[in-house]
């Protein structure tokens, strides 16, 4: 128990702490004689992670405790001894005396990290989207403009001066294209 990086606390029928590992103590910032005997749903498990009560008979420990099968809870809060919550990611696993339930031990996994770095991949994609709108949109343009000036071109009796215009309007469109291309690129290598 003491060599896990997730905390553990054993629960009795009562949903009273019976043990809880070094990993837990950390996490939660109780001692494990500060929570033995104590019941878990009001010191850790009591309020969800918008703000709103959790009831007993929703509460991942009692579900196991009553069904005695396992129950695992991907994205969830605990709540420390200075009343500031953490994600967890929970496993509810019964502890049976033959086919008798005699409690469960409830298994947390900090999931602060992981949250942090999806909350970043998030705002990365997001980011990396907007690059992308703006760019698509900027390319548009300069694509406009040499096919405009690629049809005056195609035209049987255009004279020379403008011919000359179209070109240079046409060049100076794909130097544009080749800049911002060139601007996505170094975009793209920094991130």
């Amino acid at each position: 128990l003491g060599g896990t990086a997730d905390g553990l606390i054993g629960v009795d029928l009562d949903g009273r702490c019976t043990f809880l590992n070094e990993a837990g103590s950390t996490l939660l910032g109780y001692s494990p004689s500060e929570l033995r005997g104590e019941p878990v749903h009001s010191r850790i498990h009591h309020t969800r992670a918008d703000g709103r009560e959790l009831s007993e008979s929703d509460c991942p420990v009692h579900l196991a405790l009553g069904s005695g099968e396992t129950v695992r809870v991907p994205d969830d809060v605990l709540w420390r001894k200075d009343g500031t919550s953490f994600p967890v990611q929970l496993i509810v696993s019964p502890m049976t005396d033959g086919l008798e339930v005699r409690g469960v031990v409830l298994t947390f996994t900090d999931m602060t990290e992981m949250r942090a770095a999806e909350d970043a991949l998030r705002e990365a994609v997001q980011a990396r989207d907007e690059v992308l709108a703006v760019v698509s949109h900027d390319l548009r343009n300069p694509v406009g403009t040499i096919a405009a000036a690629a049809e005056l071109l195609s035209e049987p009796e255009i004279p020379a001066e403008r011919q000359a215009e179209n070109l240079d309007i046409i060049q100076r469109s794909a130097d544009r294209i080749n800049r911002l291309i060139q601007d996505l690129l170094d975009v793209a290598q920094i991130e």
